[in-house]
């Protein structure tokens, strides 16, 4: 008996892939997947950068999930293998704290329908 693949693990469950960017400036940045009943979400990474070493935060809504100490001026990457899952109906959420000038965020992951 062979393993399935993940595409057939989610067949009828998946919703959409999660893409989520933004960029700031002096106040860091945040990018998140909005929370939607019925859904849950599945973190792959998160990238990007900032012009000064700062606090970089992955959270399952309000709960911190992971956290790293992003470098000045050199791209970072959070990756989560296996997908760090967000507790059903609840946003997903990649903070940068704070910033000198110039910072970008990427959360990727995606989406499944819940039960279905």
């Amino acid at each position: 008996m062979s393993m399935p693949t993940l595409q057939e693990l989610l067949t009828g469950h998946l919703d959409q892939p999660i893409l989520q960017a933004a960029a700031g400036t002096n106040a860091g940045a945040t990018a998140t997947e909005a929370a939607v009943a019925g859904k849950q979400h599945y973190i792959t990474m998160v990238s990007g950068w900032v012009d000064a070493a700062q606090l970089v935060t992955m959270k399952d809504d309000t709960a911190l999930k992971d956290e790293i100490k992003a470098l000045a001026d050199t791209p970072f990457k959070m990756v989560f293998f296996p997908p760090l899952r967000i507790t059903a109906g609840k946003k997903a959420e990649a903070k940068i704290a704070n910033s000198t000038s110039d910072c970008h965020i990427t959360l990727h992951g995606f989406t499944v329908n819940v039960g279905a």
